[in-house]
C-alpha cells in the first residue's frame, strides 16, 4: 500500500483532490488533513490533476465508501476497467478527460447503475464496446468529443445535440470486432453518373438528379456541428488554462533551482558537522548528538523538554530501544522509514514524542502488520493517537481471529477496558477446554 498526498477543500461538493503524483500500487491511502469535523465518508468528489498512473487502484471505494463523483483530468493512464471503479456504487459523474485512452470494455460502467453523467472527451479512444451504455437508465449528459473512433455529444438540457439513441448506434456502427471474426467494411454509395454520349438517348433525367435539398435538416445540422466545435473549444480552452499553469510552474522551478541547491548544500552542512550540534540524548549505551532547534520543531514533547532543561545539555531516555529511536532520529533527519522495521514500536514511539509525521507514516506501515498477538495493543493506541483506519483494522483482526464465532458490539473499540476482560475471559475458556481434552485424551489411553 502505498500513500498519496491529497488536499480536502469544501467547494459545492465536499472535495479530496490530488495533483501532480505518481500512482505506483493497486492500494493506496491518503494522506490529508480533513475540514473539521469532516471525514473520509463525508467526501463526495475525488479529483486528480496531472497525475501519472503506472498501476490503476483497486480501493477507491475503501477510502471513501459515499463518492458521487469521480475525476480525471489531464492525466496518463494506459486502461480503466471495471475492478477499478465498479464498487462506487453511489457514482452519479464520471469524467475521465485527456487521459491518452484507447479502449473502453463493455463491461466497464456496468455496476455504476445510478451514472447520470459521463465524459471520455479528447482521449485517444480507438474502440468502445457496443454494450458500454447498457443499463445506464439515468444519463443525462454523455460526451465522446475528441477521439479518433467517435466525436459525439448528448445533452439532455441541449435539443440541439445528438440523442443518447443515435450516440449508441454510432458506437455500433463504428466497433471494431475481435480479429477472429470478419471485419465488416461498409461500401461507399456509388455516385449518380451523368449522362454521356454512350447511355441511351431515352435516360428519363430525373432518374440522374441529385435528391433534393432539405432546408430544415441542412439548418438543424448547422446547429448540431455548431454546439459540437463550441464544446470542442471550451474543452480547448481549458486544457490550454492547465498548459499555462504547468509552464509557469517549470520556469518558477528553473529560476529557483540555483536557490534551492544552494540552500539544500547549506542545510546538509549544518545536519552532518558536528560542531553545530548542540544536544545529546542518550538511550542504552549509545548517544545521539542532535540540534535541538530541529528535534523541537518535529516534537512538542522535545521542545517541552528542552524549555524545562536549560542547565544541561543531555538527556537519557529509559523506554525505547537504540534500534527504535536510531529509526526516530533518521526520520526527522531524512523523512525515511526502513522496510523491515518494528512499526508497532516506531507507532508507540512516535506517539510518546508527539511527532506527527511519524505518527502517519508509521500508521500506513503497520495496517499489514498487524494480527493476533498485538491486534488489541494496536486498537488502545489507534484510540490514543485517534486513528480510524488503524482502530477499523485492529478491530476486525480481534473479530475475526479471537472471536470467529461471535458478532462483538462495534462500540467495544472504543470501550478497551471492557473488550480486554472479554479477551482474557476468552483466552481462560480456551484453556480450560484445551486441559479437558487432554483428560479426556489421558482416559483413553489409561482404559485402554
Amino acid at each position: 500500500m502505498s500513500i498519496v498526498e491529497c488536499k480536502f477543500e469544501n467547494y459545492t461538493d465536499y472535495c479530496c483532490i490530488i495533483s501532480k503524483q505518481e500512482i505506483n500500487d493497486e492500494q493506496i491511502f491518503f494522506d490529508g488533513v480533513h475540514k473539521e469535523p469532516k471525514r473520509n465518508f463525508d467526501v463526495d468528489h475525488l479529483q486528480f490533476f496531472n497525475c501519472v498512473f503506472r498501476k490503476m487502484p483497486k480501493n477507491f471505494h475503501e477510502n471513501f465508501p459515499n463518492l458521487t463523483k469521480l475525476s480525471f483530468w489531464n492525466s496518463k493512464m494506459n486502461f480503466i476497467e471495471r475492478e477499478h471503479i465498479g464498487k462506487l456504487t453511489e457514482l452519479r459523474s464520471l469524467m475521465v478527460i485527456n487521459c491518452g485512452l484507447q479502449n473502453l470494455n463493455g463491461d466497464l460502467l456496468c455496476d455504476l447503475k445510478k451514472l447520470q453523467r459521463i465524459s471520455f472527451a479528447n482521449n485517444k479512444i480507438e474502440n468502445i464496446d457496443p454494450e458500454i451504455l447498457d443499463g445506464l437508465n439515468y444519463l443525462k449528459f454523455v460526451n465522446f468529443h475528441g477521439n479518433l473512433c467517435i466525436n459525439s455529444l448528448y445533452d439532455s438540457e441541449s435539443p440541439e445535440t445528438k440523442t443518447l439513441a443515435s450516440i449508441k448506434e454510432e458506437i455500433l456502427y463504428k466497433h471494431k470486432p475481435r480479429p477472429t471474426a470478419p471485419v465488416f467494411r461498409p461500401q461507399p454509395m456509388p455516385m449518380p453518373q451523368l449522362p454521356t454520349s454512350k447511355q441511351p438517348q431515352n435516360t428519363d433525367p430525373i432518374d440522374i438528379l441529385p435528391p433534393p435539398y432539405d432546408e430544415k435538416f441542412e439548418i438543424q445540422r448547422w446547429k448540431t456541428e455548431n454546439e459540437h466545435l463550441k464544446a470542442e473549444i471550451k474543452n480547448l480552452k481549458f486544457l490550454l488554462q492547465q498548459q499555462e499553469i504547468m509552464i509557469t510552474e517549470q520556469q518558477n522551478k528553473v529560476f529557483n533551482t540555483d536557490e534551492e541547491n544552494q540552500k539544500e548544500e547549506i542545510m546538509e552542512k549544518i545536519f552532518d558537522d558536528e560542531d553545530f550540534k548542540d544536544f545529546t540524548i542518550h538511550v542504552g549505551d549509545s548517544s545521539f548528538s542532535i540540534h535541538k532547534l530541529i528535534f523541537a520543531a518535529y516534537s512538542s514533547y522535545f521542545a517541552d523538554n528542552f524549555k524545562n532543561n536549560t542547565e544541561t545539555k543531555e538527556l537519557n531516555l529509559h523506554d525505547i530501544t537504540v534500534t527504535t529511536f536510531r529509526i526516530v532520529y533518521d526520520f526527522i533527519y531524512n523523512n525515511e522509514l526502513p522496510e523491515d522495521a518494528n512499526y508497532l514500536e516506531i507507532l508507540i514511539a512516535a506517539e510518546k514524542f508527539q511527532i506527527n509525521e511519524l505518527i502517519k507514516a508509521a500508521s500506513a506501515k503497520s495496517l499489514d502488520k498487524i494480527d493476533e498477538k498485538n491486534a488489541f495493543e494496536v486498537l488502545e493506541l489507534s484510540n490514543k493517537i485517534n486513528n480510524e483506519k488503524l482502530q477499523q483494522k485492529a478491530f476486525e483482526i480481534i473479530q475475526t481471529k479471537i472471536f470467529p464465532d461471535r458478532n462483538i458490539d462495534n462500540k467495544l473499540a472504543k470501550q478497551t477496558d471492557i473488550l480486554k476482560k472479554l479477551i482474557d475471559m476468552k483466552k481462560k475458556m480456551d484453556e480450560e477446554y484445551e486441559k479437558m481434552l487432554q483428560g479426556v485424551e489421558n482416559a483413553k489411553i489409561f482404559e485402554e
